[in-house]
């Protein structure tokens, strides 16, 4: 492949688009630049889906992840001064496409639809007498940090405003709120 064409005539990827219209004068250069790239995506697109498909497990993604590492290469083929080494250069950028994208993938997971969704609080108002007395030894008997998160969505606080009030995380915050409720239960079981 020239990258050196590529670099002047800023020819137009697979799909036909370009970032300029190329001069008259360039026409030959435009047309092997052309070619080279065209043969360049046949040459790679296989291998680099196959890594991509691999490391995502998701066929579309997969897809877009490789149209993303040949956008990459086209907008920074400038940069590359040994053409040798495109074709690792072109996998590096794919294995960080890939991993931006499993990044990603795992913060929407994360993230319910609902961020501000609590479980229901704990109704003491239903509770007997002696029951909530019993329920106020447990909850004395559980450690500072589970009484206050307890406490605070009892009292109606979002898990988003625990996570900020308590300078953690919303998954952290809700993993603690989790423990703080599996404790009491077994405090109040036993």
């Amino acid at each position: 492949m020239t990258v050196a064409l590529m670099r002047s005539a800023r020819a137009p990827l697979a799909g036909g688009v370009t970032d300029e219209a190329p001069r008259s004068s360039d026409d030959d250069a435009v047309r092997e630049a052309r070619r080279d790239w065209n043969a360049l995506y046949e040459a790679m697109r296989p291998r680099l889906h196959g890594l991509a498909l691999a490391m995502l497990h998701q066929q579309q993604d997969a897809e877009d992840a490789v149209q993303e590492v040949f956008l990459r290469a086209w907008r920074h083929a400038h940069r590359l001064r040994d053409v040798g080494a495109l074709e690792g250069w072109m996998f590096a950028v794919l294995r960080n496409v890939a991993r931006d994208r499993l990044r990603r993938r795992r913060i929407r997971r994360a993230d319910p639809l609902d961020a501000d969704w609590v479980p229901e609080p704990i109704e003491t108002r239903r509770l007997r007498p002696d029951s909530r007395l019993e329920l106020d030894d447990a909850l004395a008997a559980l450690p500072v940090r589970c009484r206050g998160s307890l406490d605070r969505t009892a009292a109606g606080e979002t898990l988003r405003e625990l996570a900020v009030r308590e300078g953690v995380t919303y998954t952290a915050a809700r993993t603690r709120l989790c423990r703080a409720r599996s404790r009491l239960r077994i405090v109040l079981s036993g």
